[in-house]
C-alpha cells in the first residue's frame, strides 16, 4: 500500500531468511520485489541491479514466474530511467516468455509496456497495434482497461491527424 520502506525493511529479513536457507527460488522472489520496490522508491541503478542479479540467480530457470516477474520490473525500471531501447527489449522478451507461459496478465502486461515504449520512441502505429492488442486481452479486467484506453489516447495524441479521436479514449476510461 505504498509503505516502500516497510516493505524494504520486511524484503530484507526474508532475504536474509531465504538466504541463511539457501532457498534460491525465496532469494529470487524476494529479490524481484526488493527491485521493484527500489525503482519504487526512485532508487533506479539500485533497482536495476537487483532485478539483474534475480534474472542471473535464475538463469537456469528462464521460464519460471520469478523471472518473469523480474524481467516485468525490470522492463519498468529501463523505461522510468529513459532508456526506451532496453525496455523495449525487455517487454519483447517478457511477451515471448508470457506466450510461452500462457499467462495471460503478463501478457497485458508486456502489450502495455510495448505501446508505452514505443510511443516514446517515436513508433505511434506499433504502439496503438501493441495497446489495441491488450485492450482485447484485458477485456473485463478494469484496471488494465483504463491503463491501456489511458495509452491509446496519448497515442492519438501524438499523431496530428487523430488527435480529435484522444478525447474518446479518456472518456471511456473514466467510464470505466
Amino acid at each position: 500500500m505504498s509503505e516502500f520502506q516497510l516493505a524494504m525493511e520486511w524484503l530484507q529479513r526474508g532475504i536474509e531468511l531465504a538466504r541463511q536457507a539457501r532457498w534460491p527460488a525465496s532469494i529470487a522472489l524476494c529479490l524481484a520485489q526488493m527491485g521493484e520496490t527500489l525503482r519504487r522508491q526512485g532508487r533506479i541503478e539500485e533497482a536495476r541491479k537487483t532485478l539483474q542479479e534475480c534474472l542471473q540467480l535464475l538463469a537456469q530457470q528462464p521460464h519460471s514466474r520469478t523471472a518473469a516477474l523480474a524481467l516485468n520490473y525490470l522492463a519498468h525500471t529501463e523505461q522510468d530511467a529513459g532508456q526506451s531501447e532496453a525496455a523495449l527489449q525487455a517487454f519483447e522478451a517478457l511477451m515471448q516468455r508470457a506466450l510461452r507461459a500462457d499467462a495471460k496478465d503478463l501478457q497485458i502486461d508486456a502489450q502495455l509496456g510495448l505501446a508505452r515504449t514505443r510511443l516514446a520512441l517515436g513508433r505511434p502505429v506499433e504502439a496503438r497495434r501493441a495497446a489495441e492488442a491488450g485492450l482485447v486481452l484485458a477485456e473485463g479486467q478494469a484496471e488494465a482497461t483504463i491503463e491501456l484506453l489511458g495509452v491509446l489516447g496519448d497515442i492519438h495524441l501524438a499523431e496530428p491527424a487523430r488527435a480529435a479521436e484522444a478525447l474518446g479514449y479518456y472518456r471511456q476510461a473514466l467510464d470505466c
